[in-house]
């Protein structure tokens, strides 16, 4: 539902509970009840109709009805610099033409993207460009000459390059969402792993495609058409130092080493073997939120509907579009389930992913 003097917000069930969003500004509010904060006596279907002053009071505070855009922190212009080097992405029938400022940058993200997503010598009229181009001590990101964000520093510069690099392929004007996450299963069934950095998502996802499900991607995955199923994303797995020395990886096959550095230290980044096609949108089988600790227990806890949307958010999941809806992620958290897994060994939650996929 959508109050009728601001079309830009919308306010879409979920559970017991409602979720609130404005499709300029971005905000998100989650409200856990369908009670807490309606006022019915009112009639009608504005906003203050709906909610109680309280209610309304926190809603106003979060910003939910703002009606432009947040500014960037740095604000960054487009330039028209005649020197780059590109590098064309494809998969399946899209594509997109990734332009950097200089060959290591570019080769920083061939060895990222893999043999799956990199090809081609030319791309079609109607292919994104995705552009890398310093910005005073930063860097900006841009898509079709527009800023996605101010000025950053390379790593989240790298992210927002990925992220709008999946969405192109992917089909920006069929993707609701975006995923931080690993996604592995089947060709047609899938587990999404959605977490922070150091949460074991990465391990997990490399365990699970090693022992032979078809791997989706690590980090990135949209959230696709009608019936909202996830579009692949198969770059290569970065796994950290600690994370190769594992048993359950060393006793699988895993094919395409490379080694990067990052930071004070080094990743290897490793392809599966087994690879979701292009075709392949496949199904939520269940939301993961993995949590890895060596103090923790082995613990497959079940997640409310709102409870899964905020993790997701704040794991990195967000809305693309350029009027974005929440509706298509709230409709399919209605129907998928969603659990919290904390464990200190890789077994026994690869088990635990492997049983949901089963069923």
């Amino acid at each position: 539902m959508a109050d009728r003097e601001m079309p830009h917000v919308e306010f879409q069930p979920l559970d017991t509970g409602i979720a609130a969003h404005n499709r300029i500004s971005g905000a998100i509010c989650l409200l856990p009840t369908l009670d807490s904060g309606l006022d019915n006596t009112n009639g009608g279907d504005s906003v203050e109709a709906i909610f109680n002053d309280q209610a309304l009071g926190s809603l106003k505070d979060a910003g939910l009805f703002k009606k432009i855009r947040n500014p960037f922190p740095v604000p960054v212009g487009f330039s028209n610099v005649s020197e780059h080097v590109s590098l064309v992405c494809t998969f399946g029938h899209r594509m997109a033409l990734l332009q950097c400022p200089d060959t290591d940058t570019l080769d920083i993200f061939k060895s990222i993207l893999g043999p799956y997503l990199v090809g081609g010598n030319e791309v079609l009229p109607t292919s994104d460009i995705v552009a890398l181009q310093y910005h005073g001590d930063g860097y900006g990101v841009f898509v079709n000459s527009k800023p996605v964000f101010g000025q950053c520093d390379f790593p989240l510069a790298r992210h927002f390059v990925l992220r709008e690099i999946a969405i192109s392929l992917a089909g920006r004007q069929q993707t609701s969402a975006i995923f931080h996450a690993g996604v592995v299963g089947t060709h047609e069934k899938v587990v999404v792993l959605a977490a922070n950095s150091g949460s074991g998502k990465s391990t997990l996802t490399a365990t699970l495609a090693a022992q032979g499900y078809i791997y989706h991607g690590d980090d990135l995955c949209c959230l696709v058409g009608n019936n909202c199923g996830v579009a692949p994303f198969p770059t290569r797995i970065g796994l950290k130092t600690g994370s190769w020395s594992l048993p359950d990886l060393k006793s699988f096959g895993i094919g395409d080493i490379k080694r990067t550095f990052v930071g004070d230290g080094h990743i290897k980044q490793v392809m599966p073997k087994s690879v979701a096609d292009p075709s392949d949108t496949a199904k939520i089988a269940a939301f993961v939120f993995p949590a890895y600790s060596n103090d923790s227990e082995f613990k497959l806890t079940g997640l409310s509907k709102l409870d899964a949307l905020q993790r997701l958010f704040s794991s990195g999941t967000r809305l693309t579009g350029r009027y974005p809806t929440i509706r298509p992620l709230t409709e399919t958290l209605e129907t998928v389930p969603a659990y919290e897994l904390t464990y200190n060994q890789t077994y026994p939650a690869m088990n635990a992913i492997a049983e949901l996929l089963a069923e």
